[in-house]
């Protein structure tokens, strides 16, 4: 699993004084809202128990948006590494430019 060392690094991160701080990730970790507003980009992630690896996620990012007052900017990217028809292109094939066939 990621989720011990990644809290470790992003602790170890701030302690030595690291100015920035990336997390990527290719899920969104806040739910929709039942009446149809926008999700704010402060509000905390939420575990949605279908999936481990979601949870682990929100995990990381909450703890990003709690050290985020200690001096280190905390980015939490989101890399969209299935896109296209049906999913199955991935994040290289989206930037690197494609010979026609």
């Amino acid at each position: 699993m990621f989720r011990a060392p990644t809290l470790a690094l992003i602790g170890a991160a701030v302690a030595s004084g690291v100015q920035r701080f990336i997390f990527d990730s290719s899920v969104v970790v806040t739910g929709p809202h039942r009446d149809g507003t926008a999700i704010g980009g402060h509000e905390p992630a939420r575990h949605p128990g279908f999936w481990p690896h979601v949870d682990m996620v929100a995990d990381i990012e909450n703890q990003i948006r709690r050290q985020s007052d200690h001096g280190t900017t905390m980015i939490a990217l989101r890399c969209v590494h299935f896109a296209g028809e049906r999913y199955n292109l991935g994040l290289l094939s989206l930037l690197l430019p494609r010979p026609k066939t």
